[in-house]
């Protein structure tokens, strides 16, 4: 089990459903997840509270070219780490490049 270094505490469990799609008055259900609501000082999906786990991913050294992000393969790698560890929020501080897929596709989840 991971557990946070610091503290030494293990993280909050996972929400075991996945999320489910609400459907707006006159509108038809999408394949996108529902949007989270406030609810007193919690944030919900549905009936389930959603805990946020987030990083910071950045700033980075510029490469030669100028970008300020590393090679896809290396943004992949470090996504499936962030998945695997439970992250579900990710914080910027600059514009991913143009055309580029961030967060990496094959770590969103529908």
């Amino acid at each position: 089990m991971i557990q946070n270094f610091i503290t030494g505490k293990k993280p909050l469990p996972m929400a075991d459903a996945p999320l489910q799609v609400e459907e707006t008055p006159g509108s038809a259900a999408t394949n996108s997840p529902a949007r989270p609501r406030v609810q007193g000082k919690f944030l919900f999906v549905g009936d389930t509270k959603l805990y946020l786990r987030g990083v910071t991913y950045g700033t980075f050294r510029p490469l030669a070219d100028g970008s300020e992000y590393p090679e896809p393969v290396v943004v992949e790698r470090d996504f499936a780490q962030m998945v695997a560890h439970g992250v579900n929020a990710v914080r910027t501080y600059t514009v991913p490049p143009r055309g580029s897929s961030m967060p990496p596709s094959s770590m969103v989840s529908t």
